[in-house]
């Protein structure tokens, strides 16, 4: 399959705006980000019978998370927020960082992180200070996951972890050293941080975050070589398929963490192309060809990552 030819500065100015409106269209009269559902009655008619993602978005999964996300995003494009910051502001209020899904309380590092770096000054200082309370031995933090089979919280340290946190953090707080630290630990003799079901099955989430503060040349090398032929990138590690629109998204935001040479530009430049083509009529970026342990994600995370990439850093 061949690259799509690239959008235009006009097309892809429309393509970004169509995404905006479709993460407008998903916001819920409480101000929350939720997935919309493929078949709304079927939550009533046949319960059953929901699949686990069908189950995980008819109860809100992840809405604090993808509203989050949502937010950053309208920040940067002159979008409406109100409704956005009304839903969150009960979550700040409680002092002690976010989780990632209203209908579970705990600690996610992750979300708590992508709001320290959009938050206001006085939100800020304190989701700040949540890292410092929470840190672990060795640059690492553990983030709150889901509700395991005994009935106790699963929580796990990973690169996709530490990575956020320290990409909220001051320079000169304390914690980035050790932190950089672990993320090179964790890297040692693999070319790229790996990946787990629990961070999207795609070695470019943690890449996408830790590239930026070490952007190794393996790193590049692993991100350029497996791009398909048609410019995207899978899921998997390595890559498998012909591309889908989250790894893809990612792979390209890890991609601009170095100098802008021109064999780099060239795989963004294809990358954005491919993306920019998969985009639905109604403005999302499918998740397409998802592993089936990504019960998890949805479109409008999907979405929210196409956005980001297509956009710049």
């Amino acid at each position: 399959m061949k690259t799509p030819a690239p959008p235009s500065p006009v097309e892809l100015a429309k393509v970004i705006q169509s995404g905006l409106d479709f993460l407008a269209a998903c916001q819920m009269g409480n101000g929350s980000i939720q997935e919309p559902l493929a078949d709304p009655l079927a939550v009533l008619t046949r319960p059953a019978s929901l699949s686990p993602s069908e189950r995980f978005h008819a109860l809100a999964g992840a809405d604090i998370w993808n509203t989050v996300n949502t937010l950053a995003l309208f920040q940067r494009h002159g979008r409406d927020t109100r409704k956005l910051e009304t839903f969150l502001r009960p979550f700040l209020k409680k002092g002690a960082g976010l989780s990632y899904w209203s209908a579970r309380e705990g600690f996610c590092c992750e979300t708590t992180a992508a709001m320290a770096r959009i938050a206001n000054a006085g939100d800020r200082k304190r989701l700040l200070a949540t890292f410092q309370h929470k840190a672990l031995p060795k640059g690492r933090w553990a983030s709150f996951i889901l509700d395991g089979p005994d009935g106790y919280e699963t929580y796990l340290t990973a690169p996709s972890v530490t990575a956020w946190i320290l990409s909220a953090l001051n320079a000169d707080d304390p914690l980035v050293k050790p932190g950089l630290s672990y993320l090179e630990e964790r890297l040692a003799a693999r070319p790229i941080w790996g990946s787990h079901p629990a961070f999207y099955l795609t070695p470019f989430y943690p890449a996408h975050l830790a590239a930026p503060f070490l952007p190794k040349l393996s790193v590049l090398s692993y991100t350029l070589s497996t791009q398909d032929p048609s410019g995207g990138w899978g899921f998997g590690d390595p890559p498998k398929g012909s591309g889908c629109a989250l790894p893809t998204a990612l792979a390209i935001q890890t991609l601009r963490a170095f100098p802008a040479k021109p064999k780099v530009q060239h795989a963004i430049q294809r990358g954005m192309a491919w993306l920019a083509h998969t985009q639905k009529p109604n403005g999302a970026f499918p998740l397409g060809q998802a592993p089936k342990e990504l019960w998890y994600v949805g479109e409008v995370y999907s979405t929210c990552q196409a956005l980001f990439a297509l956009a710049g850093n």
